[in-house]
Parts: structure tokens; C-alpha cells; sequence
């Protein structure tokens, strides 16, 4: 596994533990095992928490982030200017990751 990967691995247990479960866009309550860490944004801010949250499967998965409910869950929670911010920080590359240190750091940060 990379190093990308492996600070993935607990920047997404992290974020699904600290959500209890409890699904970002539908409310759906599951194990946090049995959840995934969604992205509002794909292209960058991995491991950006305004952008990555708790989410059952099905909203994840088969419903592609369920993206309409996401953006209102995410106005509700950082507010329209903060999701706009979000998009410029996206759009900036602003909070990317590239070297092997910063996935150092965020594994070391995010593990257990």
C-alpha cells in the first residue's frame, strides 16, 4: 500500500468513528465499519473534513456521493460561503498533498 493509501486508510476510519456511523446525506445509522469517508469535491481535498464525510454505501456508492443532499448537509454546516470556499480551494489545488512527509504527517496524525 502506498503511503497516500495508508494515511487514507486512517483519515477514513477517523472520519466514519467520529460520525459514529451516522450517513452526512441521509441520516442512515450503520456500524462505521460498514461505511465509507465521501468526498464533495473529487478532484482535490482529500483529506480536506469540510469535504470528506461519514456516508452509508448506498448514498456513496450507488447514488455517487448523492451529491444534492450533500451540498444542502454541507450548507446546513459550514454555510453557503463556506461551500463556496470549498469549490475555490478546490479549484486552487489549495490543501492537496503531494510528498511522501505529508502522508507521514497525516498518518502519524490520524491513527489511533
Amino acid at each position: 500500500m502506498t503511503l497516500k493509501g495508508k494515511a487514507w486508510d486512517k483519515f477514513s476510519i477517523w472520519i466514519r468513528r467520529k460520525a459514529k456511523g451516522v450517513c452526512f446525506t441521509c441520516g442512515a445509522k450503520n456500524r462505521w465499519q460498514d461505511c465509507d469517508a465521501g468526498h464533495f469535491r473529487h478532484d482535490r481535498l482529500d483529506f480536506d473534513t469540510r469535504n470528506v464525510h461519514c456516508q452509508c454505501k448506498k448514498c456513496n456508492r450507488f447514488l455517487h456521493g448523492n451529491l444534492g443532499n450533500y451540498a444542502l448537509r454541507l450548507a446546513e454546516e459550514i454555510g453557503l460561503e463556506g461551500v463556496n470556499q470549498l469549490n475555490r480551494d478546490a479549484d486552487k489545488d489549495v490543501g492537496t498533498y503531494h510528498s511522501p512527509e505529508d502522508y507521514k504527517l497525516l498518518y502519524e496524525l490520524y491513527k489511533e
